[in-house]
């Protein structure tokens, strides 16, 4: 009986202490949900209540919560590039729509046979250059037939949407990869430059994408449409995507029209085309020039031995025979192999014609400064005489500097004084017009004329033009 009473007891206790609520903020402490069976324990054929202790350790774990994740917007899911592409990504064994890519095979079979005959001959004089681009990338080297659908390789095409040279680049795109472009030069006609740049940008589609695929059909749409498409479908997969209809019709062909023309280039002695003509290609065999100051295309080319002609079939990207290179930036000029160590000299001989003191700009320079020319504005009561006398000139030069055709002059009118030049002066207090006159050997109406000063009230910190005779 007494036993009874203190399980009781405790009991009870435990009971009170439950009730109390926590001083601190903390939330209090929940037993885990429990049968009546679980708060009893059979002792030598009897029954007794579990203390808190057997309870707590032999209570079964509640079963953790299912946590719901948001989906996090596609735009944020893009991982930034910045690890080296695998060399897993040099598998191009695409999937793509059979039916599509035999009305393309037929397509350039017969109605577009002759334009694709060109695009093959200019496209093997830069398919080693190409091929070689995007071997040292580790891509495929099949990236190449995407320039050969795109532009044909024809350096001077221009698009709709402004997009130029053999990779088709806009100049956001080309200017963000590297290329420049601008009112001398544009790099997007370079077959060397704008293909690493190239390189570059099928590098970054393919770490956001995960596929060649979607990685075309991005080059082809912009990323941004993709991933759009990706967003509405809920899907990454390109077969779902063209399935559902989601990518621009364009795009929905593109794959297969490079694969066509994969298989075409590959097989064209099969299907009847001419093996195209091994015509020299002007940048086999060449070497780069880096030059850090601005020089003329023409000169250069005499200096180191080569035709003008043959020097701007190498360099596409140079626009006039000018290249104004800015402070702190270069440009890389192909050279042939065999002039590259006079290329170089020549470089250099640009660098330190530009880093010597240019006396005669200089002087020249001065000169104008000195021959800047001073405006006086007319005051009441003025006319030409008297503005030839007071700045000790002559009225037929004032006319002439003016155009004036007659003498007339009117208040407020702007005349230009010759061989003037102005001193800009601080007002200090204790200063007026006829002490800052008399400071300087000239006049009160001509610092009033020249500052447009209606009165000969004047201010401490005041900044006025004082003349000054050349």
């Amino acid at each position: 009986m007494s036993k009874l009473i203190i399980i009781l007891g405790f009991l009870l206790l435990l009971n009170c202490c439950a009730s109390i609520a926590p001083i601190s903020k903390k939330k209090p402490f929940v037993l885990p949900e429990l049968s009546k069976s679980d708060m009893v324990i059979v002792e030598n054929g009897k029954k007794r209540a579990k203390t808190r202790i057997e309870i707590l350790t032999t209570a079964k774990k509640r079963p953790a919560p299912v946590v719901t994740l948001k989906p996090v917007p596609i735009e944020k899911q893009i991982p930034v590039p910045t690890t080296p592409i695998t060399r897993e990504s040099e598998n191009f064994d695409l999937d793509y729509s059979k039916k599509l890519y035999n009305f393309w095979i037929n397509y350039y079979l017969k109605r577009d046979r002759k334009r694709f005959q060109r695009h093959m001959n200019r496209g093997h004089k830069v398919e080693t250059i190409v091929r070689e681009t995007f071997k040292k990338h580790h891509l495929p080297e099949e990236l190449f037939f995407v320039g050969l659908i795109e532009s044909g390789y024809n350096e001077r095409i221009s698009s709709h949407a402004n997009a130029v040279g053999p990779w088709q680049f806009i100049k956001g795109t080309a200017t963000r990869y590297g290329l420049r472009v601008d009112r001398y030069i544009d790099e997007r006609f370079n077959i060397v430059k704008a293909s690493e740049a190239s390189a570059q940008y099928f590098k970054d589609l393919y770490n956001i994408f995960g596929s060649w695929e979607l990685a075309l059909c991005a080059y082809n749409a912009g990323e941004y449409r993709i991933i759009n498409a990706i967003r509405r479908g809920n899907t990454r997969d390109y077969r779902e995507l063209v399935r559902k209809k989601l990518l621009p019709k364009e795009t929905i062909y593109y794959v297969p029209k490079v694969m066509a023309a994969k298989k075409i280039y590959e097989s064209r002695n099969n299907y009847g085309f001419r093996k195209p003509a091994s015509r020299s290609n002007p940048f086999k065999n060449t070497s780069t020039s880096t030059f850090k100051s601005s020089f003329s295309l023409n000169k250069v080319a005499k200096k180191i031995g080569v035709s003008y002609h043959r020097l701007k079939k190498m360099n596409p990207d140079i626009k006039t025979g000018w290249v104004h290179i800015k402070r702190g930036r270069s440009h890389k000029l192909l050279v042939p192999n065999n002039k590259e160590g006079t290329a170089v000299k020549v470089a250099k001989s640009y660098k330190e014609k530009a880093r010597k003191p240019q006396a005669k700009k200089l002087a020249k320079l001065r000169s104008k400064i000195k021959a800047k020319i001073a405006a006086y504005k007319v005051q009441k009561g003025d006319n030409l005489t008297r503005i030839a006398r007071m700045f000790n000139t002559k009225i037929r030069t004032i006319k002439k500097a003016n155009s004036l055709k007659t003498s007339r002059v009117f208040i407020g009118q702007r005349i230009k004084i010759p061989g003037l030049r102005s001193k800009l002066y601080t007002v200090r207090k204790g200063d007026n017009l006829g002490h800052i006159a008399r400071k300087f050997s000239t006049s009160i109406a001509s610092i009033k004329g020249l500052n447009g000063l209606r009165n000969s009230r004047i201010y401490p910190k005041q900044k006025i033009q004082i003349p000054v005779k050349s």
